[in-house]
């Protein structure tokens, strides 16, 4: 997976399997997509890799697929973090668009699916309100976060910048706030990116077989130097 120990990358790789409950079947089809985004973003699969692990359990219950490893290598092309600090970016966004505040929840009504309640779930859910979107399909269900992003990336170019950081903030707090902006702001590199994971089959095999050929032909051209 390059980039970093075979050790660690394996690791990472499994944690991020696990977290999208995905079988061990399904490695070789994630390193494709990993390997996949390696050629198109400046950044590693390795390093996709561990971003993965660090956010793939909230992300697999919020709805996320293991093709978002694309928002990794969105945000760490763009900033040049790391993609374990990435990864750490989007577990807190992911964790802070699921929060439901205690005082909100002991208003719903859980016996009723027609049942509402006036007051917000969380900051995220405030915010988006004023900009006609809402975080759930019904009183009782969030959407999936993927659609959510996808429904404020549909308006973001309009939105002024006021707007923007509002909802930067509730996703994101302060510590987070850069990713959050990047990933909206570098939309058209994220599904580019995302493109590229969903049709990745075989990307790995063919990417090692160049590299063996590759090696074998600098291999070639030294002996006929040599002789």
């Amino acid at each position: 997976l390059g980039m970093i120990d075979s050790t660690t990358a394996t690791q990472s790789l499994t944690s991020a399997l696990k977290g999208f409950k995905l079988e061990a079947a399904d490695a070789m089809s994630v390193v494709d997509k990993l390997t996949a985004i390696d050629l198109k973003a400046a950044t590693s699969a390795g390093d996709i890799a561990q971003g993965l692990s660090q956010f793939a359990n909230i992300g697999s219950l919020a709805g996320v697929d293991i093709d978002q490893a694309a928002y990794v290598a969105t945000i760490a092309d763009v900033t040049q973090m790391s993609g374990a600090s990435a990864g750490q970016s989007l577990k807190t966004i992911i964790s802070r668009y699921g929060n439901v505040k205690a005082g909100a929840y002991n208003q719903l009504n859980i016996d009723s699916e027609g049942g509402d309640t006036s007051e917000n779930l969380n900051d995220v859910e405030k915010v988006l309100s004023k900009i006609g979107i809402s975080i759930r399909d019904s009183n009782l269900e969030f959407k999936d976060f993927d659609d959510v992003l996808g429904e404020i990336a549909d308006k973001w170019n309009s939105l002024d910048n006021v707007s923007k950081r509002a909802i930067a903030g509730a996703f994101a707090g302060i510590r987070q706030q850069e990713s959050f902006l990047t990933l909206l702001s570098n939309w058209d590199k994220y599904e580019e990116l995302l493109n590229v994971s969903r049709s990745s089959a075989g990307t790995a095999e063919i990417k090692y077989q160049s590299v063996r050929e590759s090696l074998e032909a600098s291999i070639n051209k030294l002996q006929v130097t040599i002789e």
